[in-house]
Order: C-alpha cells, then sequence, then structure tokens
C-alpha cells in the first residue's frame, strides 16, 4: 500500500462525486469513471496484483474512449500528459519522484474526469457535441 498515492486516488474520487451526480452526464462515461475510481482506490489502497492489473486494464480502456471523445479537443494534451506522467513514473529509481509524477497523472486525470463528466454541457456551449440536447 502506497499511503501517498492512496490519498490522491481518495481525493480524486472526492472531487468526481458532486460531478457524477449531473444529470446530463452521459450514462458510459459515468460509469467508466467510477469503476475506475474505485479501481483506483483499490489498487493503491490494498498490496493485491489482481487489483493492481484491473486498474490498469479499466484505465486503458479509459484512455482509449477518452482519446476517441477528445481527439479534435484541446484536453487530448492533458490526457498525453497524464499518461507520460504515468510512465515516468513506472522507470524512475528515486521513491519520492515517482510518487510526484504518479500524482501528476492522477492531477491530470481528476482534470479530465471532470471534464468528461461536464461533457455534453461543454461541448454544448463549444457548439460541437453529437450528444447535446437543443
Amino acid at each position: 500500500m502506497n499511503l501517498i498515492l492512496t490519498l490522491s486516488a481518495l481525493c480524486s474520487a472526492a472531487l468526481s462525486i458532486k460531478y457524477l451526480q449531473i444529470n446530463t452526464t452521459i450514462l458510459p462515461i459515468k460509469i467508466l469513471v467510477s469503476l475506475g475510481l474505485i479501481t483506483s482506490i483499490l489498487n493503491h489502497g490494498f498490496s493485491n496484483k489482481y487489483f493492481k492489473y484491473l486498474d490498469r486494464l479499466v484505465m486503458v480502456i479509459i484512455v482509449i474512449v477518452y482519446s476517441y471523445l477528445l481527439y479534435d479537443q484541446p484536453e487530448l494534451y492533458v490526457l498525453v500528459i497524464g499518461s507520460m506522467a504515468y510512465i515516468a513514473s513506472k522507470t524512475m529509481e528515486n521513491s519520492y519522484k515517482k510518487n510526484i509524477s504518479h500524482i501528476g497523472a492522477h492531477v491530470c486525470a481528476t482534470y479530465l474526469n471532470t471534464f468528461m463528466l461536464l461533457y455534453p454541457i461543454i461541448m454544448d456551449e463549444r457548439n460541437t457535441c453529437p450528444h447535446a440536447s437543443k
């Protein structure tokens, strides 16, 4: 268990709960965000290889879905930066730098989860959302 990353995952979940309650959010995105938050908390809260691989699988699915939805949006850069921060955290030797880089990935994920939960509202304001109701 890594207490710092567990707290980071819990903070991400706490920030996302407010936005999970918005009725305009697309249901599959709500499910993906919820699943990601749950697997992240389990992965960082318990030393269990099944939780670790389940969390990684869910994160890969989320990256694929977000990449598809954000392919022409500037938020795609946040996804790339977050992914790079995660990969960097896995290649570092120093545990402090590993944690900082991994927390950076959590910050990017929290921003993207918030953005995706507000996706119809934001895209409607940008006049580009295929799912927005008029």
